[in-house]
């Protein structure tokens, strides 16, 4: 009977999810050099400020990739000693208000095998392939289950759904489009560019967050309907996959003023 997100997104997932993909990019952030005496505290307020928002939403999911992304963290060689003291804390600020306030321990019910079991069974099953043998080249646009407009819902036929969402990929898109999107994915996660020291760690934990995140597709409907989130993953994962621009020796990456600008003194 609580309320469980902001007004201004879509379900408790969706707010869950952003909180999650967020916390590699803070992270990154809060381990390299400050150059304001106040950045290491607001980093690692924001980031106590999205684990306690995961936890307020009640969702069990993005808790489980929160708790992927955390060890990721806390067990990487890319950061320092007093960093990971530091992340330690953060989690202690988290857990010991979670502990205080019942309505953020909802998470607790994974501990309900049954319960995750019933909830597994049923996105992953048989039925997933018996809905691509029986529509091998897909069910139309909005065919899946997708959230369309209204004024649109006519045009659609019958709608199969399947709390899955590459089932959802599969009935919209077809097999090809969906073998594209696993292609797409291998592509992405087999692609490893040289990186500065400084971007090595948030690199690897948007890896490995993306990974997590693409695999719950599987458990469930969002991953690529979310606001948000879905933005902010497929921005951050173009990110992850290409190399940084490094200027050669010597090389000066600069702008040359050009007539025009020195005229109306522009430097």
């Amino acid at each position: 009977t609580a309320f469980r997100i902001p007004s201004s997104f879509t379900s408790a997932h969706a707010y869950a999810g952003t909180m999650v993909l967020t916390l590699p990019l803070l992270l990154g952030a809060w381990i390299q050099p400050a150059r304001r005496s106040w950045q290491p505290a607001f980093f690692a307020t924001s980031m106590v400020v999205a684990g306690l928002g995961v936890f307020a939403t009640g969702t069990r999911l993005p808790f489980v990739l929160m708790l992927v992304v955390a060890g990721g963290a806390l067990f990487s060689g890319s950061m320092r000693v007093g960093h990971k003291m530091r992340w330690v804390v953060i989690g202690a600020i988290v857990a010991w208000t979670v502990s205080g306030e019942e309505r953020l321990q909802r998470f607790m019910t994974l501990s309900e095998s049954d319960l995750v079991a019933e909830r597994i069974s049923g996105s992953v099953n048989l039925t997933f392939f018996e809905l691509i043998s029986q529509y091998p080249l897909g069910n139309g646009l909005g065919g899946g289950g997708t959230s369309i407009p209204y004024f649109l819902q006519d045009r659609v036929r019958t709608v199969v759904s399947m709390e899955n969402d590459y089932a959802r990929l599969a009935l919209e898109q077809g097999i090809p489009g969906l073998l594209l999107w696993l292609a797409f994915l291998v592509w992405l996660f087999t692609r490893w560019p040289a990186t500065d020291a400084s971007s090595r760690l948030p690199r690897r934990l948007m890896r490995i967050c993306a990974a997590a995140v693409f695999a719950s597709g599987v458990l469930g409907l969002g991953l690529l309907t979310s606001i948000p989130s879905t933005a902010l993953l497929l921005l951050t994962a173009g990110w992850m996959a290409l190399p940084e621009r490094v200027p050669d020796d010597g090389e000066i990456l600069a702008v040359v003023p050009t007539e025009a600008a020195l005229q109306y003194g522009l430097r």
